[in-house]
């Protein structure tokens, strides 16, 4: 994954405004204030989470939260962090 720069959030903009159809934005969404900029940024209908969510399974919550009006940051307990490496460990590659 050799992933460098940050996503060009006005293409997706340009894309929303050439288009009569709903729009899905991705890139750089790792925390649940990302999707709500991105989505009043590019008027974009809703957003698709990649690389943000690795590790952070809680960003979806988190996302949910910010749509919802609530500027929600989510600490997962020490169990809740230490329970994904067993999940990931058991991921087909």
């Amino acid at each position: 994954m050799l992933y460098a720069g940050q996503a060009d959030w006005s293409k997706i903009a340009e894309l929303v405004n050439a288009l009569s159809i709903p729009v899905l934005g991705n890139g750089d969404i790792f925390r649940g204030s990302d999707a709500r900029k991105m989505m009043e940024q590019t008027g974009c209908a809703g957003v698709i989470v990649g690389r943000g969510c690795l590790g952070y399974p809680w960003l979806f919550k988190e996302i949910e939260c910010s749509l919802k009006g609530h500027d929600v940051s989510l600490n997962p307990t020490l169990g809740e962090v230490r329970y994904i490496p067993k999940i990931r460990s058991t991921d087909s590659v």
